[in-house]
């Protein structure tokens, strides 16, 4: 095998060693982001949802991945027969607080659990999220 081919060979294993490494420090990035905008999301709600004289403390679990895009939304499971309204809750988020947090969304499955998304709007595609969020409402009304 001549010496140049050797040296591609080189060339392209150092490449992908190399975009590995990228990647992974990427996921890494990402993956502490999340964290950090969970734990700012939870003290937020359970704050929150104490002001509403809610029993009980939660924990969100992030969306992750909502349209391919970097998108800080989290979803959180409460008690329906003790949840507060929606319009209250939302209120109580954003109480003295920075980054805001919307409710973007809130259904039920089952009658005894009420399901509460929430944005917290840290980055522009979180807000852009909204923003498309809002225009499929306006569309659909």
């Amino acid at each position: 095998m001549p010496t140049w081919q050797i040296g591609i060979i080189i060339l392209v294993f150092v490449l992908a060693v190399g975009l590995g490494v990228l990647i992974a420090l990427r996921r890494g990035r990402i993956e502490r982001e999340y964290q950090a905008w969970t734990a700012i999301a939870d003290a937020r709600m359970n704050a929150a949802l104490s002001l509403c004289q809610y029993n009980g403390s939660l924990q969100g679990s992030a969306v992750e991945n909502v349209w391919g895009h970097h998108i800080a939304l989290l979803s959180y499971a409460l008690d329906a027969a003790q949840a507060p309204t929606l319009k209250l809750l939302e209120k109580n988020l954003n109480r003295n607080a920075q980054p805001e947090m919307v409710i973007t969304d809130s259904y039920q499955r089952d009658p005894k659990v009420l399901h509460v998304d929430v944005a917290l709007l840290v980055n522009d595609n979180t807000r852009k999220y909204l923003e498309d969020l809002a225009r499929i409402k306006e569309h659909n009304s």
